[in-house]
């Protein structure tokens, strides 16, 4: 036993005994009914004090002893982890260095070099380098046997020569040596996804269709899919990346079917698809379903309506025919328009008076009455144009006539008479009975004397002129009268009575 536990036994055998002997004195006090306090402090003698003193000094010793033996097992502890500590070596890890690769005499390779020339190439898209770095790898364990031979040689010229665009020039800027390892290596640290995987898992697990269609969400959820299969390739083992990848698979299906719209999630959940394409397939002939009810309800409701405009529309038109509308105007005629025979084309009339003449220009009727009677209408405005105003007689009409026929025939004849008979139209003119109304009356035709004088060159001219715009009217009111035969709703297939 050390010395420690010596220490520890006696400091309690001192410590029962005292509390044994404090014990027996308060009994005695309370007997002699004195209160404890004042009996201890009067009856202390000399040898408890002796014994306190013994007890403190025991009580220090074993604390000491104490101590020094817990600090002696610390050293000790201490000692030993130096030790250990002393032996250990830092595994410090070696950095790899590569050259470029050289032909050894001896070494020959067999092998086709095929399979490389078939290697697509890789132009620096981050999206197509984990494929580009899988098809590499797969294409060149052929040759790994054979380093040193003039084949592996030739395969490490072909794949560099595969990598083109900014990946090219990343390799040519760091001055990448001709080594597969060395150049996988270059690419890996450019072109892989930097981003921890876990981040990528946040963002397919928060995917949600919203505003896209079925097709944009998902590509996208594909593209989440492929970027954490991606990631896990390149950094886990073959056989955990496996085990990783199906689970992540397994999420993207979930994500799928749980962020699609509610319409498609629910079926999706009910059937259960075993993975995205069959997902995919199952909502898209769910949408197409959807879309052609849609459909068949909209033209079904169109159909409906426009069966009640039809009714509609007959039931109107059934209804003027009963009660006309009275907002038409019933003294409306169609405007008269005049046509020319080839005969007056060729040799049309000059008037002789200046104020028909004049008239007939404001009116836009040159060397012609401006209002023909029944009597002069023109052939051709017989056949073509509507009928004249004298073919109607309204009573107002009919009693203004006979008040001025009577008038003309009490007039006396002016003394140009026969020189206003001279001129075409004339006669028309002067035997055209007025109305009273001033919607079937011209303006009033004011005669003067006529001095004839010999044309000058401008006079000359300005006829020249007036036979130009009188053909060129003639063929525009030529038109004019074509043009009110002519029916282009009777010709339209679409048109409907």
């Amino acid at each position: 036993m050390s010395d420690s536990d010596n220490l520890l036994d006696n400091l309690v055998s001192s410590l029962n005994k005292w509390s044994a002997h404090q014990a027996s004195r308060q009994n005695s006090a309370e007997k002699n009914n004195k209160s404890s306090d004042n009996w201890w402090s009067k009856t202390k003698t000399t040898s408890e004090m002796e014994f306190e003193a013994q007890l403190k000094a025991i009580v220090e010793s074993a604390v000491a002893g104490a101590l020094a033996v817990q600090k002696q097992s610390f050293e000790k502890q201490l000692q030993e982890m130096n030790e250990r500590i002393g032996k250990l070596t830092v595994n410090t890890p070696e950095v790899e260095t590569y050259v470029d690769a050289e032909i050894r005499p001896g070494v020959v390779c067999s092998e086709p070099l095929d399979i490389l020339k078939s290697l697509p190439d890789f132009d620096g898209k981050s999206e197509t380098y984990v494929s580009w770095r899988k098809a590499a790898h797969v294409a060149f364990k052929v040759f790994k046997d054979y380093e040193g031979s003039s084949t592996f040689y030739q395969a490490l010229g072909i794949m560099r020569n595969k990598i083109k665009g900014p990946a090219n020039t990343v390799l040519a800027s760091f001055n990448t040596p001709l080594h597969f390892k060395a150049m996988i290596s270059r690419l890996d640290f450019t072109y892989s996804d930097k981003r921890p995987i876990y981040l990528i898992e946040q963002e397919l697990s928060t995917l949600r269709q919203g505003d896209m269609t079925l097709t944009e969400f998902y590509d996208e959820v594909e593209k989440k899919l492929t970027l954490l299969t991606n990631k896990t390739i390149m950094t886990f083992d073959s056989a955990l990346a496996m085990s990783l990848n199906e689970k992540y698979r397994t999420d993207a299906l979930r994500v799928f079917v749980t962020g699609a719209k509610k319409s498609l999630s629910d079926i999706l959940f009910a059937k259960g698809p075993k993975d995205l394409p069959t997902a995919l397939a199952l909502a898209q002939e769910v949408e197409s379903n959807h879309e052609r009810y849609q459909f068949a309800l909209i033209y079904s409701k169109n159909i409906g309506d426009r069966g009640q405009k039809i009714e509609q529309r007959h039931s109107d038109k059934d209804r003027n025919s009963i009660m006309p509308m009275q907002t038409k105007n019933p003294y409306f005629s169609k405007r008269q328009v005049h046509t020319y025979d080839n005969q007056e084309r060729q040799d049309p009339v000059q008037l002789t008076n200046p104020d028909v003449s004049m008239r007939s220009r404001r009116t836009g009727n040159f060397g012609q009455t401006p209002f023909p009677t029944q009597g002069n209408i023109w052939p051709s405005q017989q056949q073509n144009s509507w009928p004249s105003q004298q073919q109607y007689s309204w009573p107002s009409q009919q009693q203004n006539s006979f008040r001025t026929q009577n008038q003309f025939a009490s007039q006396p004849q002016q003394q140009n008479t026969s020189q206003a008979q001279g001129h075409f139209g004339y006669a028309q003119a002067s035997k055209r009975p007025t109305s009273g109304s001033a919607r079937f009356t011209g303006p009033k035709q004011q005669r003067i004397n006529y001095l004839p004088h010999e044309k000058g060159q401008c006079e000359e001219d300005t006829d020249g002129y007036q036979k130009e715009a009188e053909a060129e009217v003639d063929d525009y009111e030529d038109e004019l009268v074509n043009y009110d035969h002519v029916h282009f709703l009777a010709t339209n297939p679409c048109y409907r009575t």
